[in-house]
């Protein structure tokens, strides 16, 4: 999966269904780390647009969904 797809702000359940557990798993820590960046940019003034925050969070949620719920399976 390319680094661009990683960090799409739209990222849908259905495409996260379809990937494989470690793919989630790398979309997941991927997702973790830039959230943890853009929080760094917040912080110090450097990040204008604040909604991405809030995407990217949506993302973490979606991905552990899906986690949990390939896991009960």
């Amino acid at each position: 999966m390319s680094k661009n797809n990683l960090a799409d702000k739209n990222m849908k359940f259905k495409e996260i269904q379809k990937m494989s557990v470690s793919e989630a798993q790398h979309t997941l820590a991927a997702t973790r780390t830039k959230l943890r960046e853009l929080r760094f940019k917040t912080a110090s003034g450097q990040l204008k647009d604040i909604r991405e925050i809030r995407e990217q969070r949506k993302i973490v949620a979606r991905v552990l969904t899906n986690l949990k719920l390939t896991n009960q399976k």
